[in-house]
């Protein structure tokens, strides 16, 4: 009998169409019951499988509504029992705090003997579960008494490391009281910072608090400095600076989304690489440097001016000098322009910048970049160099004593300021960590970066390299654009110039309406000038590339 779903289709409630399914066939009114003497078992087993195939009967809307109200009961079992856990939660939340601050409270009044005596370690290993053993199944089913033994091992477990927590606790509560006291019976304290690289990188940049009387001894003698988190280091006096008011708290790192257009677009400019309409091409952005031999003078341009938008406020008194002017100054007396260039580095001394950055380029013997950096003391330069090779490159120290005392205007020799050592090809990234902690250290006070992270400055260089080229591969093709729409324009313009020309020519009479018209045209269309109308010098400088006009790298 084929199902007919059109019965069913407005049908509420399907227990009256299974009825009726069961007792509308008239054929099965006339059959005996049970006329083939099936056993109960089975006749039972049929009758199930009879009830699914008159439910099958009905329509699919019905069947599917019949389902969807199966589900939402379960939901809505689930929805109340997730209730009542979220209220059991919320309720042991609100009670724990109490619980931990009375438990401090109790601790604090009690002696270290006095609180160990009090802790019983309790362990569940030897107890068994009475009702894994008895178990009717626990004979043919070994694994019960398995998981029930492991899960109290593991219970038990868990409470001895517990247990073992509370006399750490203990102990580390009592160093601090000791720490404490000896804070409070030194008398008068001073907040110190460890400012010498020669302490080490665990050490160098760390703050804490010392002893007043320890900063009155020997500058080789030991003291200690006393941390936030009372940790103890030891370390010499003269490595220690007392920390001053002036000092600004460490300025953290802006996240590249809120880098604009605008920033990147002045960044392209600086380095000389911002495609403008109407100028040349000008140089293309190099691959990022896989290793020191590819760390170009370009690449140092980057860097600084990724710090130059990291730390805007700090360098306003900072002048960076460009890694191209002294290469060229140091590489040959006989280069054309060798005084002019001479000029322009001794005016970098004459500025009122209260700090200059020199990257040093060496090639001679290895390719390794070098920092010299000076800073004006009572109306002197004061330098410091820094080289990061276990075996300091000799070429970069005279080159570094040569700006110097071009700055300086008298002989100046130098010496190697820093402690820390390079891992592999990565002095340039290390130029630039250093760059950076003199910047900051003018707000900061010294060593407020701590040791430099190289693998984190590595990064952000990475990040910043890849924004500005996207940033320019965007302003060419606008400047494409614009140049196309300009050169339609232009095509345009000497059409009508011509036009106009024929016009006036044609006309004997220029003072006529047509003449003035025809006048008219040909000054509205000649009023742009063109790019070759432009001198080179003038290109150039619109370009804003004076210095490669007159000194090319190679």
């Amino acid at each position: 009998m084929a199902p007919e779903f059109s019965l069913s289709q407005a049908a509420t409630n399907v227990q009256n169409l299974l009825d009726w399914a069961a007792y509308a066939n008239p054929a099965l009114e006339d059959e005996e019951e049970n006329p083939l003497d099936i056993d109960d078992s089975i006749e039972e087993s049929l009758g199930f499988g009879l009830k699914n195939s008159l439910f099958l009967r009905l329509h699919p809307k019905v069947r599917k509504a019949a389902f969807l109200a199966q589900k939402d009961a379960k939901f809505s079992e689930v929805l109340e029992k997730s209730k009542e856990k979220a209220a059991r939660l919320q309720q042991r939340a609100s009670l724990r705090p109490g619980l931990l601050k009375a438990l401090r409270e109790k601790l604090k009044g009690m002696g270290k003997k006095e609180a160990i005596e009090q802790v019983v370690a309790k362990s569940n290993a030897s107890k068994k579960k009475i009702s894994a053993i008895f178990k009717p199944g626990a004979k043919t089913k070994p694994s019960i008494f398995k998981k029930a033994a492991l899960k109290s091992l593991k219970k038990s477990k868990a409470k001895q490391e517990a247990d073992k927590s509370i006399p750490a606790a203990l102990k580390d509560l009592k160093k601090k009281a000791e720490l404490d006291a000896v804070v409070e019976a030194s008398g008068e304290t001073v907040h110190c910072r460890i400012v010498s690289e020669s302490e080490g990188k665990g050490k160098y940049g760390k703050e804490g608090m010392v002893e007043v009387k320890s900063l009155e001894k020997d500058g080789g003698e030991f003291c200690q400095l006393i941390g936030d988190k009372h940790t103890v280091v030891t370390c010499k006096v003269s490595s220690l600076l007392v920390k001053q008011d002036t000092w600004l708290p460490v300025k953290e790192w802006q996240p590249f989304s809120k880098l604009s257009r605008k920033s990147k677009g002045e960044a392209l400019y600086m380095i000389g690489l911002k495609p403008e309409p109407f100028a040349s091409a000008g140089d293309d952005l190099m691959d990022l440097p896989s290793q020191d031999e590819n760390f170009d003078s370009q690449h140092m341009l980057l860097g600084f001016e990724l710090l130059r938008w990291q730390f805007k406020d700090y360098l306003e008194e900072v002048a960076f000098i460009d890694p191209y002017l002294t290469t060229m100054y140091l590489r040959d007396e006989d280069v054309p322009q060798r005084e002019l260039l001479k000029k322009t580095i001794q005016d970098f001394g004459e500025s009122d910048s209260r700090v200059l950055l020199c990257p040093l380029w060496s090639a001679k013997t290895i390719c390794h970049w070098t920092l010299l950096t000076a800073e004006r003391v009572e109306g002197k330069w004061s330098f410091r160099y820094r080289d990061t090779l276990a075996d300091p490159v000799e070429d970069s120290l005279k080159k570094a004593c040569s700006i110097a005392s071009l700055l300086q205007k008298e002989e100046v020799s130098l010496k190697i300021y820093n402690s820390f050592q390079q891992v592999g090809s990565t002095c340039g990234l290390w130029t630039l960590a250093y760059m950076m902690e003199e910047a900051c250290s003018l707000f900061e006070g010294l060593a407020s970066r701590g040791h430099p992270n190289i693998n984190f400055l590595r990064m952000k260089f990475v990040a910043w390299w890849h924004q500005l080229s996207a940033e320019k591969q965007k302003l060419e093709e606008s400047k494409k654009e614009l140049e196309e729409k300009a050169e339609k324009i232009s095509v345009q313009q000497e059409k009508a110039k011509e036009k106009a020309l024929q016009q006036l020519s044609k006309l004997k009479s220029h003072t006529s309406a047509a003449a003035i018209k025809a006048q008219q045209m040909l000054e509205a269309n000649s009023k742009y000038f063109k790019l070759q109308q432009l001198s080179e010098a003038s290109r150039y400088k619109i370009e804003g590339k004076a210095l490669k006009y007159y000194w090319s790298k190679e």
